[in-house]
């Protein structure tokens, strides 16, 4: 079987998350930059094709979130003597103790462990000294239009209020203290009580919309739900204010999204976010404030915000010379 050069393994929308958003951009980038590398995608392919890429490839990336998983896929390469580097989309040590020490085995196995703040990066160091930060950040190549429907209901919302905030959650999580990880539920009451602002909430996968209507929980008129596929980043051109309060977190592809597009970003202090973040705690009355007192802010910042494509082709280039 003929050996091809890198193959990056992990899935692209739909479902719209920030995983699988990275992960194609990294492909459209890596095609316009005419890198020779092949793709597996794990949620859609045959077994047997995405095993016979993995057995053909010199150079895996990968990009799974499931530890056991990823665990079983870095064992199995490494038996064939293969190059691997995976990305860590989230908070190394997230997890409970069982699978925060299948992780830990992972780290030890590959090659170069990428992870997405300094905090991860501390304890991924201990474990593999090759570990590396980068941005999980990408530009993307190109806009992607929203679906029409969509953008007559933005356009209506903006319309009628003066401020426009948007979360997104990729779909309904608990982290494991049991916490709704993006904290959309207590957004959607905090609304009810600001009349005079609007909420827009990318739901990809309709399970916020499930559980409001199941749970018979009123949506106010000033938050607006959005599920379908759908492209976040033009969401965010729409919107004023970016709202990313979170249990947990890895880098958070929107927040960098967000402060590309020189949007007001409000976030939770649970992981360490870039420096032009305003921080609040996941104390209610915080959030409110914070929510409440962002008009003040600039909106505008000539900080660039951290492009990990170049970082990423820079690993490829040093395993493949």
């Amino acid at each position: 079987m003929q050996e091809t050069g890198i193959l990056i393994v992990g899935t692209v929308p739909p479902p719209t998350g920030g995983v699988t958003v990275h992960v194609s951009r990294l492909l459209e980038h890596l095609k316009k930059l005419n890198i020779n590398h092949d793709f597996a995608d794990v949620r859609k392919d045959n077994i047997f094709f995405t095993v016979s890429r993995l057995i053909s490839a010199q150079i895996v990336h990968l990009h799974v979130s499931n530890p056991w998983f990823r665990f079983f896929i870095i064992t199995f390469l490494k038996a064939l003597g293969k190059k691997v580097l995976f990305t860590f989309h989230g908070n190394v040590g997230r997890y409970g103790t069982l699978k925060n020490f299948v992780d830990r085995v992972s780290f030890g196995m590959a090659d170069i462990p990428i992870v997405l703040n300094s905090g991860s990066l501390e304890r991924a160091i201990r474990v593999n000294k090759a570990s590396r930060l980068i941005s999980s950040f990408i530009p993307p190549l190109a806009e992607k239009t929203l679906p029409f429907k969509i953008a007559n209901q933005i356009e209506e919302i903006r319309s009628k209020y003066a401020t426009i905030y948007a979360a997104n959650a990729s779909y309904l999580q608990y982290d494991k203290d049991g916490c709704e990880v993006y904290q959309i539920i207590p957004l959607v009451a905090l609304f009810k009580e600001a009349e005079d602002k609007a909420l827009i909430i990318s739901d990809p996968s309709g399970m916020y919309a499930a559980y409001f209507v199941k749970n018979e929980i009123v949506v106010p008129p000033n938050v607006l739900l959005i599920s379908g596929e759908h492209s976040f980043f033009e969401v965010l051109r729409m919107a004023h204010v970016f709202l990313r309060i979170t249990t947990t977190d890895g880098d958070s592809l929107s927040v960098k999204e967000a402060l590309y597009l020189n949007k007001i970003v409000i976030a939770s202090s649970v992981v360490e976010r870039p420096r032009q973040t305003i921080l609040t705690s996941l104390n209610p009355a915080r959030i409110r404030e914070a929510i409440m007192l962002h008009s003040n802010m600039d909106t505008t910042s000539t900080e660039p915000v951290d492009n990990g494509l170049p970082a990423i082709v820079e690993l490829y280039y040093s395993f493949t010379q």
